[in-house]
């Protein structure tokens, strides 16, 4: 009988709900457990609000995926003292879950999602290489050129990472063609599995859309992409029509948030604006499906070449068409008027032409998003991986 796997996730916190980084993670972990692999994933931050719309426990399964908190809560403390606190205490009891997993056999690969702290990798690179269990990294950003928010030691801690986190694993799963030049450049040789953006498409089957919905495009993200929304927002001012609305699903700091809305308040259609946050992921599909267009801009500049989306794999399986511009990733998978609609460049004037063929041909626009199902079902369905993910992580795990 063959030794069932044991995995664990390290790194990011926040699961088993949060942002698009946790359902990247998701993704990959659920199809493992499909093919007969345990995950346990190891939050070692309290990272949610008190308005989270689902209650979170210290330690429980969703999905089959087990999680565990190793601070005293959940929840984001409102004092600054405690949340430092916090973090040491999860910091001390990750310490000491991991060694006890390790000495119960517990743990047969270790799978790292980085936030771009590269003092954090070596740290668990010590446990890989002490109790000789594979290291598979998820590597989704080029953080290195990160110009927002910024101090030294961040900057420091995002260089180092990007030049010299490959010689510290055993695996990678990058998810761009830069990235994965990127790796080859600075002379990783190990095994690496290229993984798109993944989302189960049986999750949209036999649904039918409301009858009675508004017409209006949808962009959903973080507020840290302020060059994206700000982008959207000029387009929609230059869309000819007054009939769609426009949806902004978007989570982040409060102070984006309020610079945002104030922002919005001096929009020739601000009362054609809906901003959502917080959403409980089912009515955030709802959102999805019941959609004429998805707006996903991507831009010019590295950052944006190297990473892709999440919300790419959401939005192929509602069926719906997507805007989006000619970069990165985008150019490998989609092509203008065929299974989407492809600005040539990150301009308003070029985006609103796109939301305009939404307006004034929806017969076309329906086509074009059929088309861009048919894509999203042979790229981006996580029903398509198991084979693959099982064998790369078995490759590794029988290689120590």
């Amino acid at each position: 009988m063959e030794k069932k796997i044991n995995a664990i996730h390290v790194g990011l916190s926040g699961f088993p709900f949060g942002n698009a980084s946790i359902n990247k993670c998701l993704a990959v972990y659920n199809i493992l457990i499909t093919e007969g692999i345990s995950v346990l994933a190891i939050n070692n931050k309290a990272l949610h609000t008190n308005d989270a719309p689902l209650d979170i426990k210290i330690k429980g399964m969703h999905d089959n995926l087990h999680y565990q908190y190793t601070t005293p809560s959940p929840y984001i403390p409102n004092s600054f003292f405690k949340r430092r606190y916090f973090n040491f205490i999860g910091r001390i009891k990750e310490f000491f879950l991991i060694l006890n997993l390790v000495f119960n056999r517990k743990v047969d690969v270790m799978f790292y999602y980085p936030n771009g702290n590269f003092f954090e990798l070596v740290y668990y690179r010590i446990f890989s290489k002490l109790f000789n269990f594979p290291l598979i990294s998820h590597y989704v950003e080029y953080r290195s050129v990160f110009k927002y928010g910024q101090n030294k030691w961040t900057s420091l801690n995002y260089n180092l990472f990007d030049k010299y986190f490959m010689r510290f694993v055993d695996g990678i799963f990058p998810i761009s063609e830069l990235l994965i030049n990127h790796i080859k450049i600075r002379g990783f040789k190990g095994d690496y599995l290229k993984i798109p953006p993944l989302f189960d498409f049986n999750m949209f089957k036999g649904l039918a859309k409301s009858q009675n919905s508004d017409n209006y495009f949808l962009y959903a993200g973080s507020l840290v992409y302020e060059e994206s929304i700000n982008l959207i927002l000029d387009s929609f001012e230059l869309v000819e029509d007054n009939s769609f609305y426009l949806y902004l699903i978007l989570n982040g700091s409060s102070d984006k948030m309020i610079k945002l809305k104030k922002r919005i308040t001096e929009h020739k259609k601000k009362d054609l604006i809906k901003i959502y946050s917080n959403l409980e992921y089912n009515y955030f599909l709802k959102l999805l499906f019941e959609a004429n267009a998805l707006l996903i801009p991507l831009n010019d500049r590295v950052q944006d070449k190297a990473r892709f989306p999440q919300k790419i794999s959401e939005y192929t399986a509602t069926s719906n068409p997507i805007i989006s511009t000619n970069y990165g990733e985008i150019k490998y998978y989609f092509k203008d008027n065929l299974n989407a609609l492809i600005a040539e460049k990150d301009s308003p004037l070029e985006l609103s032409i796109k939301m305009s063929f939404i307006v004034n041909f929806p017969n076309e626009s329906k086509e074009i998003g059929l088309s861009g199902y048919r894509t999203g079902l042979q790229h981006f369905d996580s029903n398509n991986y198991g084979y693959l993910l099982r064998n790369f992580v078995l490759k590794q795990v029988k290689n120590h």
